[in-house]
């Protein structure tokens, strides 16, 4: 924008870099505690203060007068926002849904934030037209406006969240939540108990949540969702979203202008995907879907690399294929990895250090995005290939990991995935519990070196079978227990009668 570029002057690719990354490192600070403030003051609120700090930055930034430092600083306040924020959400919408629809809530969530992108496009595209410094001064006003309102309404309209209740002994208030978020049918009986069934945590009798996580049953649950969140940001997308207008004009597309109604469409393309993607979340499971998305995001990188390192993106035709598959790595990112790996982070996860341990993926997700927005434009602008071919390969090295490493949890309570993360594994004398997706040889080989030197039966070799079992077993008794219950209220009603 002219004016922005008046008020601010021309940035360098350092400069630019520094500025976009400046609110992402205060952000991962902040979401180290997010989970300890959620704790402490409840989820809901927690969104609040968020959104409240979130305000404050951004007004700053609106009113900024030709100095990029106070720019700079109002971003960091609004990093500080952010990370209370998004270390927060993702925790309360895993607890307050129904298992079933969990995938489906979490996508809501993030159809927001897709909407939030796409609007922001197409604002900037309008306000660039502004002959004076309300061009960018006005969408930082939309979102400080945004910002408050989520401030005023979180505490009024949402819930609390059943389980932070559960957590600071008011059972009573959790009971009237739970009406309103299940009902009181008796088909929802089974899960309502399971539900109520999450144990208490009387106030100082336990370590802080934070050593709790990295505990030997819970370790590598924290780190499983670290590393998912971490390559997230890897896969490269906001280098996309954050730079799309570099990038576009990098392929040929001419102007500022065309440049922001591209990066627009990939908004809205972005939105659309995230609304289809509800039809199936919940149906292919987690894991499927971050293979496969995993696969084809390595797979448009890959092409996008190939483009430009063997010359052929400067053609007229090679142009638009780079746009394209731009466009489809958007697709592919928000049809999997933007909602599956939030919502697997915190799910997977025990109540009592959900919160805690889905902050701290958050951070680890922060602090990497914090790095590709540092050095994204001086990436590029030293090699047009280079980004891409680097974040083709994580994204086909964490699709690999996940394959091996990363248990379906659809249609699981978070009773039942806690219990087959609690279950033993061909790793857990080695490393701790440890549910593999597919069994490992080096495993197998540790397990039975353990069991000849320790002269366990034979019968125990198969260890993954074992965990698939016991998991099952923990579904049937489930099932068993609503059965007998509905039984029970068919008899009482069948003597009234």
């Amino acid at each position: 924008m002219p004016s922005f570029i008046a008020t601010f002057g021309e940035f360098s690719s350092t400069v630019r870099g520094i500025v976009v990354a400046s609110i992402l490192l205060p952000s991962t600070l902040s979401g180290l505690v997010a989970g300890s403030v959620a704790d402490r003051i409840s989820r809901k609120h927690t969104i609040a203060l968020g959104a409240a700090i979130f305000a404050l930055g951004q007004a700053v930034s609106c009113g900024s007068v030709r100095s990029l430092g106070m720019l700079i600083a109002a971003r960091v306040v609004a990093g500080l926002g952010e990370g209370l924020f998004l270390g927060t959400v993702a925790v309360y919408v895993a607890e307050i849904s129904p298992k079933e629809m969990r995938g489906r809530m979490m996508l809501v969530a993030q159809l927001a934030i897709a909407s939030g992108v796409a609007t922001g496009f197409f604002v900037c595209y309008g306000s660039a037209r502004i002959p004076s410094s309300l061009s960018w001064r006005l969408p930082f006003a939309l979102s400080t406006f945004l910002a408050l309102l989520v401030t005023f309404l979180a505490p009024l309209i949402l819930p609390y969240s059943p389980r932070w209740l559960l957590l600071h002994n008011r059972r009573a208030e959790a009971e009237r939540v739970l009406d309103l978020l299940v009902g009181t049918g008796d088909d929802v009986q089974a899960e309502r108990r399971e539900l109520m069934s999450v144990p208490r945590v009387v106030k100082g009798g336990k370590r802080a949540a934070f050593v709790e996580m990295w505990r030997r049953d819970v370790w590598w649950r924290t780190t499983l969702g670290a590393l998912l969140q971490g390559m997230q940001q890897l896969s490269g997308i906001d280098f996309v979203l954050f730079f799309a207008a570099t990038l576009f004009e990098q392929a040929g597309l001419s102007g500022t202008t065309s440049s922001l109604l591209a990066g627009g469409v990939t908004g809205v393309l972005i939105v659309l995907t995230t609304i289809l993607t509800l039809l199936w979340v919940d149906r292919l499971g987690r894991r499927t879907i971050y293979i496969g998305g995993g696969c084809a995001i390595s797979a448009t990188l890959f092409v996008i690399g190939a483009m430009y390192a063997s010359g052929k993106a400067g053609t007229e035709q090679g142009k638009w294929v780079v746009v394209v598959m731009i466009e489809l790595f958007a697709i592919a990112f928000s049809g999997s990895w933007a909602v599956i790996t939030r919502l697997y982070a915190s799910e997977i996860q025990p109540s009592k250090t959900r919160a805690a341990a889905a902050s701290f993926s958050t951070a680890i997700n922060q602090a990497i995005n914090f790095v590709v927005a540092l050095t994204g434009p001086v990436f590029l602008s030293k090699s047009p290939s280079g980004p891409y071919f680097t974040y083709g390969a994580l994204t086909a090295f964490a699709s690999l990991f996940a394959f091996f490493f990363m248990p379906e949890t659809k249609n699981l309570s978070l009773e039942s995935i806690d219990a087959m993360f609690s279950s033993h594994s061909p790793a857990t004398s080695y490393l701790g519990s440890v549910p593999l997706a597919v069994p490992l040889y080096f495993t197998r080989s540790l397990h039975r070196t353990r069991r000849h030197s320790e002269h366990i039966p034979e019968e125990d070799d198969d260890e993954t079978t074992r965990v698939e079992n016991e998991v099952d077993k923990f579904r049937r008794e489930v099932k068993e227990r609503s059965n007998l219950a509905e039984t029970g209220a068919e008899a009482e009603k069948a003597v009234a009668d």
